[in-house]
């Protein structure tokens, strides 16, 4: 059966979801997840990641005949939401580069685009666009092919939240580990999608600085918190939800210091805030008002969390449903992408922001390729032995007739020049260097001969003159139509850009005084052109003085 994985190359943690059918029909055989090292000290780096998804790989002995999608960040794109006034799609297609060009900084040919058609009808469509730089894209399709894996699909990651949405206008947050990514859909349909630089990994970061203690212990602490409950300092909301019920004021509760559910609700509020703008954003844009809010992600099952989202939104929030194969591993959550990104390998892609294209298109899978070479390994070991052998017996063949061409060439040499003393002819380069000898003796007979004879023929003289007369090409352009040599005059018919221009030749011609006659005329304007001709009279004595 045909295997089909979804790769989502976590900071937190490596998730794979596996697939497996055949034409077109493929059902979720399970996940694997292998957690990404970590400590205070940075996020995990791409190359952490990628040695935990080549762990993942060597676990699924046959997969690599797989079609693998995966997932490029949001935060490495730069999305853009683009109006026309009209509807064509081959209009759309090729406006775009232009349209998007005036609204960014980049140049686009360091960038690649790819787009979607969110609205069309006539006179009037909307398309969202994603560029990525081309380097970035290289790179990261080489590290993948390094660790073995060459993705059919690479998308967009936040583009697929909108499988997860349904009907009505929806924003779905993927609540990460150091990123939240947050799409908006309507209709189960991405309009528009950002990424926040916050997850899980701040509010662990801010319980351990606060508490100073290792990042194991204040991850274990974080996962104990219940958000949402009275604390000594109670949580404000600058968005709050509409009610036409009076609200009671939160008494403060005395602690001897910030709970760990204070340090995280205080850590939280710069996500909030920056959610809440970005919300706002894509309503104004679409011109939509958001009915609910859905939460996937590893950092959305901690306590409370969706109860304090919803309160600071002011809408509902609640957690997307995944198979009950997510549930087995435990935090279901944390497997949405993968699944979004293993249902595109199986079912295709069409829809989603894929940047495989142009240039970067999938050429092959990557196990046909190593199969491949495999075979042409074998195949050229084959060819190397065989035509080793080929080589010793043509060595052998060539040695006999080049020991015989040098004794021929001896033979004529001494032929060609018979005062040549033989036991010079020692090898061929020898018999070589002779011949350059002598030929050198003979050219310079012939340079002694031909100092005595004329340079040029008198017209070959009178037509280089003409050519040297001539003004540089930056000052007049001049394109010779026609050009007669007679006895008595030179003929000239051309083309250049002007009046002034046939003017300057003129006068660049009556410089040399053998043309002190050249006088123009039969001037033409045609088009951006002047067509003119010049008439260079031949003395008596210019002619005599050529012929002797």
């Amino acid at each position: 059966m045909a295997k089909t994985i979804g790769i989502d190359l976590g900071t937190h943690a490596v998730k794979f979801a596996v697939f497996e059918g055949a034409f077109g029909r493929y059902e979720l055989v399970d996940y694997s997840v292998l957690m990404v090292p970590q400590d205070l000290e940075r996020p995990p780096t791409l190359d952490l990641q990628i040695e935990a998804m080549e762990s993942l790989r060597e676990a699924w002995d046959d997969n690599n005949g797989a079609t693998v999608a995966a997932g490029f960040p949001v935060e490495k794109t730069s999305v853009h939401l683009i109006q026309l006034p009209f509807g064509d799609r081959a209009q759309i297609e090729s406006t775009l580069p232009f349209e998007v060009e005036n609204q960014v900084p980049f140049d686009l040919e360091e960038m690649l685009l790819t787009n979607r058609i969110l609205h069309l009808e006539q006179g009037s469509s909307r398309a969202l666009t994603a560029l990525v730089s081309r380097s970035d894209l290289e790179h990261r399709l080489r590290v993948l092919a390094e660790a073995g894996t060459d993705p059919k699909h690479l998308i967009l990651d936040a583009d697929l939240l909108g499988s997860f949405a349904d009907e009505g206008v929806q924003a779905v947050i993927d609540l990460g580990h150091t990123r939240s990514l947050i799409t908006l859909c309507q209709d189960g349909k991405s309009l528009e999608s950002r990424a926040i630089s916050f997850g899980g990994r701040q509010l662990t970061t801010a319980i351990a600085q606060a508490r100073g203690i290792d990042w194991e212990n204040a991850e274990q602490r974080k996962h104990q918190v219940v958000l949402g409950e009275p604390t000594g300092t109670p949580v404000t909301a600058d968005w709050e939800p509409e009610s036409d019920e009076p609200t009671q004021p939160q008494q403060p509760v005395a602690t001897a210091g910030p709970t760990d559910a204070e340090i995280v609700q205080e850590a939280l509020q710069p996500f909030l805030q920056g959610l809440r703008i970005t919300l706002l954003g894509f309503e104004d844009r679409h011109q939509v008002e958001i009915d609910e809010v859905l939460a996937v992600g590893g950092t959305s099952h901690m306590n409370g969390l969706l109860p304090l989202l919803s309160t600071d939104l002011g809408v509902p929030v609640s957690a997307v449903a995944l198979p009950e194969e997510a549930q087995q591993h435990g935090n279901e959550a944390r497997f949405a992408l993968c699944n979004a990104l293993g249902q595109a390998a199986s079912f295709g892609a069409a829809d989603s922001l894929d940047f495989r294209t142009e240039e970067f298109t999938f050429r092959g899978n990557m196990a046909t390729l190593q199969m491949a070479a495999k075979v042409a390994a074998v195949l050229f070991l084959f060819l190397f032995v065989a035509g080793f052998g080929w080589f010793l017996v043509r060595h052998n063949t060539l040695s006999s007739d080049i020991a015989n061409a040098e004794n021929e060439l001896q033979e004529a040499v001494l032929e060609a020049f018979p005062d040549t003393n033989p036991d010079r002819l020692t090898d061929a380069s020898m018999a070589l260097a002779i011949v350059q000898e002598r030929t050198l003796e003979t050219t310079s007979r012939v340079d002694a001969l031909g100092a005595i004879v004329a340079d040029d023929p008198p017209t070959l003289s009178l037509l280089r003159e003409v050519s040297e007369g001539m003004p540089p090409h930056s000052e007049a352009r001049i394109d010779v139509r026609e050009l007669t040599i007679s006895e008595s005059s030179i003929n000239i018919k051309a083309e250049t850009d002007g009046f002034e221009a046939a003017t300057r030749i003129e006068t660049a011609l009556q410089r040399n005084p053998k043309f002190s006659q050249a006088r123009k005329g039969d001037e033409k304007k045609t088009g951006d052109s002047v067509r003119f001709s010049i008439t260079i009279p031949l003395t008596q004595e210019m002619s005599e003085g050529e012929e002797g």
